[in-house]
């Protein structure tokens, strides 16, 4: 039962992680990668092809002796959410190194560098260089962003398989795992913000007055709310639900979805995904710790919309996402979706065959619910590359 329920939290991510494989990727500079200028800038530009956020140190000019040239903090030029420029004063006969350190909306880091001269040729470095934040930084982010989202889609999977796959859910028992994880979602969204602030170079209160500090706080707030309505033995729906709807609804915000053409419609179907996805995860895992009190056919019922509304987010994101068809075997990003495609099928040729034995009852059904789990820890393997590639729009 424990292998089993912690296979059950590395499949979430095949589903949660599906909207936030956008990062923001340079796009041209004030003075351009390379330039060799006859006068000294004013000011250092760098303009991005997405939304993202700032702190003090996230834009630096260095001299030969790396010594920082700039004056004042960065900020965003005109308001422009895209841009990132810093003034820096006369600079003497040189060359000079731009640096950045950038938040994209996802929550995604990047960093990269490119060299400028003033009265001479530029450095010897590439162009160019837009590289994410380092091996360890990336790997910590991605270990914080699978906690938050495997404690957020268990926590409020339970109370979804409780409500949707018990014969009397109003008195169906909380598990620990259901209490943990609404506690655990607390503290790893919390955290998330100090963490965001110091790769960052940010101050705790500055990360926190930004919108991914104010969404993970939201996080945060409705994880507390989720742990007290789950306390006690039993359920107090009302305070559950709210803070299920809140929680889903801030992750959505604080991903792509809510930045891209039609924000609108994107959080609605990232909302829904996430929601699809934590039903399924529930009432699979419902079954598995609970399977004298479930219900098998209102599982079956459960994760068969689940699915259809899983494919159908998941189609939209991906319209979204890809700019030709072409693209989805002529780049990484979409030979990794139809790698994903073909492993949701077999998950989904798996359902199908827990269908089937429905009517044997739910021990009946437990061996391929426990298939459908391990076939989903291959599926996150997938999905683990595909949030570092970089979607062909």
């Amino acid at each position: 039962m424990a292998a089993t329920v912690a296979l059950t939290v590395v499949a979430l991510l095949a589903f949660g992680t599906l909207a936030a494989s956008a990062h923001a990727r340079f796009d041209s500079s004030t003075p351009a990668a390379g330039a060799e200028l006859q006068t000294p800038p004013a000011r250092v530009t760098i303009r991005f092809d997405d939304d993202i956020e700032i702190s003090p140190g996230s834009l630096r000019v260095l001299d030969a002796s790396e010594t920082n040239r700039t004056t004042g903090t960065p900020y965003h030029p005109n308001g422009n959410s895209h841009d990132a420029e810093v003034r820096v004063p006369p600079l003497p006969r040189g060359q000079y190194t731009v640096e950045w350190r950038v938040v994209a909306d996802d929550g995604h880091i990047g960093t990269g560098r490119f060299a400028f001269g003033v009265g001479e040729p530029a450095a010897a470095l590439p162009a160019v260089t837009d590289a994410s934040a380092g091996p360890f930084v990336t790997a910590l982010v991605a270990v914080l962003r699978f906690a938050l989202l495997a404690s957020l889609l268990i926590a409020a999977g339970l109370m979804l398989g409780a409500l949707l796959a018990v014969r009397a859910p109003m008195t169906a028992p909380v598990s620990m795992l259901e209490f943990g994880s609404w506690l655990a979602l607390a503290f790893v969204a919390f955290v998330d913000i100090r963490v965001q602030s110091v790769i960052t170079g940010g101050t705790f209160v500055s990360t926190l007055n930004s919108r991914y500090g104010i969404l993970h706080l939201t996080i945060t707030m409705a994880a507390l709310l989720g742990a007290i309505a789950a306390s006690g033995g039993r359920r107090r729906w009302e305070l559950l639900l709210t803070a299920a709807i809140v929680a889903l609804v801030a992750e959505s915000l604080g991903g792509h979805a809510a930045t891209g053409a039609q924000p609108v419609l994107g959080v609605i179907f990232d909302t829904a995904h996430l929601v699809a996805a934590s039903a399924w995860i529930g009432v699979l895992l419902t079954t598995l710790m609970a399977t004298q009190i479930v219900d098998i056919r209102r599982v079956s019922n459960v994760a068969t919309i689940a699915v259809i509304v899983l494919l159908f987010t998941a189609v939209k994101q991906v319209l979204q996402n890809v700019s030709a068809w072409s693209a989805l075997v002529t780049t990484a990003y979409g030979l990794e979706v139809c790698a994903k495609i073909v492993l949701f099928g077999v998950v989904a040729l798996v359902a199908i065959g827990s269908r089937r034995r429905v009517n044997a009852g739910a021990v009946a059904v437990v061996g391929t619910v426990r298939m459908e789990t391990l076939l989903l820890t291959v599926v996150i393997a997938v999905t683990a590359v595909l949030v570092d590639s970089h979607p062909p729009r």
